[in-house]
């Protein structure tokens, strides 16, 4: 096997790509080579060694002083960036790395090192300064704050003009883990949310805490921060202060309860009026001796207490606004065969309706439909001597997602020649008024008894 060839140190100096130097401690070049005479931009070796010392080359004389302190303090240097002059040329970015060379009895001899250009990385860097101080300026203008934490729950960085407000300095926060931060209790808190975000989930949560004059409330949304290959290396957390939001929510909610409370004593008042006017009426209906007047009376009196029945049902209801179509129903319709049961009639009732609710604007309207129609039913359907009567009453969905209500019996049904919609009966004719209120059709067709049916 052949040898390797061995390259003597002179021909390495010269041919290598790397800028070399090699100088005495106190700063005059003893030889320079090819690759550091091309970076410098200096005419020949001859008039780079020709400086009277080596500071002529640093553009910052307090860089130069800095080298040699560290130099004469521990014989190396690793990494040190500074700009060197050139020749007719703008300073250049270099990194310098030095080491001391002694003779056999420890002194120092001279100084070696390396001069390499870093233009490319300090373009880099100022651009990264720069894309940073964006950054900086869109997160003031939306008046959040961002920061990115590692995987240890340590603070990376963290931007945004609210922090100061917040009580925290940027500069203290750096390098500090979610507990440093933010304490014992609350870092608890937060450091659940951060090992979910940790582990590829996207978290929301809110925090709320006294701070520096206030009281403040945010909410923080956390999200993995991936490498290009996928992997987790920290967290991105936004956090937004919404504190005004949160108190204008409160406002709105104790203007609500206020609103609830007034609508609760307004439908209890509007009943019990109603329930005043509904017992003058029974004080007259007791001193009436005409049956015909006496069944006016009584008719009044039903409509009268359907629209009771109507915001009492309203009062004890939730919403106060949309009334609950079973309850409301079932305790309208029972409240009318009671009310006619006094003249002997046996009817079976059966009530039928969705789980839905029906609006203020409709509720009264509706009631009032089913008072006359069933009022009508008992009145006339079913004669005294007659039994097996039945009564059915329905509201429900039909197939075109309109409401319909159904009032059907088994009575003796009505004249052949009745026009629902020219009738000049009081209750019909109110009937076909409130249908076409709620912008609904009224119909009614006769088949083992009658069946009205009003779609709205």
């Amino acid at each position: 096997m052949g040898k390797k060839p061995v390259f003597p140190y002179a021909q390495l100096f010269e041919a290598i790509p790397i800028g070399l130097y090699r100088r005495t401690p106190d700063g005059r070049l003893l030889d320079v080579n090819p690759a550091l005479v091309n970076a410098s931009g200096w005419p020949s070796r001859e008039s780079l060694l020709a400086l009277d010392n080596v500071r002529d080359l640093y553009a910052d004389p307090d860089e130069y002083r800095r080298m040699q302190e560290t130099m004469a303090h521990g014989g190396v240097v690793r990494h040190f960036e500074t700009q060197l002059r050139r020749h007719h040329e703008p300073p250049l970015w270099v990194e310098i790395n030095a080491v001391a060379v002694r003779d056999e009895q420890g002194a120092v001899t001279c100084y070696e090192g390396t001069v390499t250009p870093i233009v490319e990385r300090k373009e880099m860097e100022l651009e990264l300064r720069r894309n940073e101080q964006r950054l900086r300026a869109i997160m003031d203008a939306l008046d959040q704050v961002v920061a990115i934490v590692d995987n240890e729950q340590r603070f990376v960085a963290v931007m945004g003009h609210r922090l100061q407000e917040m009580g925290y300095i940027p500069e203290a926060i750096i390098g500090k883990d979610v507990f440093e931060v933010f304490g014992s209790d609350d870092g608890k808190m937060h450091s659940a949310a951060w090992l979910r975000a940790l582990a590829g989930e996207r978290v929301v949560y809110q925090w709320a805490t006294d701070m520096p004059g206030r009281f403040y409330w945010f909410q923080i949304s956390l999200f993995p921060l991936r490498e290009p290959g996928g992997k987790i290396i920290g967290l991105v957390a936004t956090v937004y202060d919404m504190t005004h939001l949160r108190q204008t929510q409160e406002r709105l909610a104790r203007a609500l309860e206020e609103k609830d409370a007034l609508l609760k004593e307004l439908h209890h008042r509007v009943k019990n009026n109603l329930q005043i006017i509904s017992s003058l009426l029974n004080l007259q209906f007791e001193r009436v001796q005409d049956a015909g007047l006496r069944e006016m009376v009584m008719e009044s009196q039903n409509r009268i207490r359907a629209m009771a029945l109507v915001h009492e049902q309203l009062y004890r209801s939730e919403t106060l606004m949309r009334l609950d179509t079973r309850v409301f129903l079932d305790s309208l319709v029972w409240s009318l065969v009671r009310s006619y049961a006094s003249s002997g009639q046996q009817v079976e009732a059966v009530v039928e309706a969705d789980p839905t609710a029906l609006d203020l604007d409709v509720a009264i309207p509706i009631a009032l439909i089913i008072n006359e129609l069933v009022s009508n039913c008992l009145k006339h359907a079913f004669p005294v001597a007659r039994t097996g009567n039945r009564l059915k009453v329905s509201l429900r969905r039909n197939g075109e997602g309109r409401r319909e209500l159904v009032v059907r019996d088994n009575g003796v049904g009505v004249p052949p020649d009745l026009n629902v919609t020219t009738t000049q009966t009081l209750g019909l004719s109110l009937v076909v008024n409130l249908v076409r209120q709620i912008g609904g059709t009224v119909t009614f067709r006769q088949a083992e008894g009658t069946e009205f049916s009003v779609v709205f």
